[in-house]
């Protein structure tokens, strides 16, 4: 088995079986909150962040990690380990990748980088069974190839929590979201090759839900489905609501229930689930 480290940002969620091992590391985001600068997780917590979200006087902002926090880790990582593995949040989403390859030239070391076309929990999910694998013996190489197919294949939707955060982030343009908040419309996002977009929009929340729950069978019918996460952004009632819907009618299936990262909160708003 190889000593690989691996590397994430802090878009992912790492629960507290994964938090202390050694060879994780995690980068931080940077949110920008009324022109004032915090490392997402470090300078302000997901609880500190909740009272906040209506109280600012200009729209909340997010950017990538900096470099220089890329270049201080990797010289830590780079005489200690046989290899070093980046799972970041999609490409499309955000710099961060641009960022980690950029600080991995700058120091010589040779990166694998996994664009994971997502973000939150499937990025540690991605970890997990990059840890595994390497526990069967698998190069390197066929670790990352493996950990990038299932990243091309990951299927989510995302009922966003506030229009009125989503609006306030530079998300949605005014005409926008005042025809949605009078007509109560609910939309539904996807990924499509790490982009987000709008999968349909629904007259209510219950309507919402009743379709991502027929997408989900529906998927489930074409290829069943080995784990599902469902991430909420401080609902953890609703949350659990949904993972007991999906046991009804199968009850084996891992369920994962994890928040999402303060990153995510800031664009989709409190109460966003997926």
């Amino acid at each position: 088995m190889k000593r690989i480290a691996w590397v994430t940002d802090s878009s992912a969620f790492i629960p507290n079986n994964m938090i202390d091992r050694e060879d994780i590391f995690i980068v931080p985001i940077v949110l920008i909150l009324d022109g004032q600068e915090y490392r997402d997780g470090v300078d302000l917590t997901e609880e500190e962040l909740y009272p906040k979200l209506k109280t600012f006087t200009t729209p909340p902002k997010t950017s990538q990690p900096a470099i220089g926090d890329f270049v201080n880790l990797f010289n830590e990582l780079k005489d200690k380990y046989d290899a070093v593995i980046a799972v970041h949040i999609s490409r499309a989403l955000s710099g961060t990748i641009s960022a980690s390859e950029q600080a991995a030239e700058i120091v010589g070391l040779d990166l694998k980088i996994i664009d994971s076309k997502i973000l939150s929990y499937p990025l540690t999910g991605l970890i997990e069974r990059g840890i595994a694998l390497n526990k069967e013996g698998k190069s390197v190489d066929e670790i990352v190839e493996q950990l990038q197919s299932i990243a091309n294949n990951v299927e989510a939707y995302v009922l966003i929590g506030s229009l009125e955060q989503l609006q306030r982030s530079g998300r949605l343009n005014g005409l926008k979201y005042l025809l949605a908040s009078l007509l109560n419309i609910r939309p539904i996002i996807t990924f499509d090759d790490g982009k987000l977009e709008i999968f349909e929009k629904k007259r209510s929340n219950s309507k919402a839900t009743d379709r991502i729950f027929e997408k989900f069978k529906q998927s489930m019918e074409i290829s069943r489905k080995k784990e599902i996460f469902i991430l909420h952004a401080n609902d953890e009632k609703l949350a659990l609501e949904w993972e007991a819907r999906i046991h009804e009618s199968y009850p084996d299936l891992k369920v994962f229930v994890g928040p999402v990262s303060s990153a995510i909160t800031l664009h989709a708003g409190e109460g966003t689930i997926a």
